[in-house]
């Protein structure tokens, strides 16, 4: 049996999830999830019953406390045990391979809002400030610029965590449309775009993972903060 311990939010809950079922599949094991779920409208983020359920001997794996496991040394020395995932599994290394594995397990209807965009010409900008300000991992709004500055495009429909008055008075000189749903309702409307300006979010970095309309994508490389070289994530 395996357990899935979430925290965080949707975003991360998502990896966290993407994580379990890849180790449940391999194992033909049971995965149960527990912790804080912030999964709301994700029918599909759910217990898997179908499977070996084995309760003793237990062992845990933990992304940040070992850097370095990979999926290859959890199913070896997982095999014939009770698994318990705990941590935030922020590296590309666990998922490319499973992509359309994931896609189909978080899978979610259209978004109803994708009829009101240009999808050849529009483009969606993420950004996360929030609680990213105090750990000094918001990106200067310098990156948005230069991507904006390569497109040919119509309207910018901006989203995210944390847009407050400077936000506004930056992109004000593009008169961009804000987009604020719930987290679930933000996250199909950026699948529904072609042209995509990404922050160092593991949400932004999720609904852009599972779109099947992303074609033109910028990504951040930050210098400092989260997702910066020596940091523990790795999502691109």
């Amino acid at each position: 049996m395996i357990t899935i311990n979430f925290s965080g939010r949707l975003g991360n809950n998502l990896i966290q999830y993407s994580l379990g079922r890849i180790i449940s599949m391999h194992l033909d094991s049971v995965l149960t999830i527990e912790g804080d779920n912030h999964t709301n409208g994700f029918t599909n983020v759910r217990h898997v019953n179908e499977g070996k359920v084995i309760h003793s001997p237990e062992i845990s794996f933990n992304d940040t406390v070992d850097k370095n496991i990979t999926i290859d040394q959890i199913l070896t020395q997982g095999e014939g045990k009770k698994i318990n995932l705990y941590g935030y599994w922020q590296k590309s290394k666990f998922f490319t391979l499973y992509r359309d594995q994931i896609k189909n397990w978080l899978s979610v209807p259209t978004s109803q809002y994708g009829d009101m965009i240009d999808r050849d010409r529009d483009v969606i900008l993420h950004i996360r400030r929030g609680d990213y300000l105090e750990a000094n991992s918001s990106l200067d709004f310098s990156y948005y610029d230069y991507c904006l500055s390569q497109l040919d495009f119509r309207e910018i429909q901006i989203i995210g965590d944390g847009i407050d008055s400077k936000v506004k008075s930056h992109f004000h000189k593009y008169s961009p449309k804000y987009f604020n749903g719930p987290p679930y309702e933000d996250f199909r409307f950026m699948m529904s775009f072609k042209n995509v300006i990404m922050s160092n979010s593991t949400f932004c970095w999720m609904s852009t993972f599972l779109s099947n309309n992303a074609e033109k994508v910028f990504y951040p490389e930050p210098v400092t903060g989260y997702w910066s070289p020596g940091q523990d994530q790795d999502l691109y």
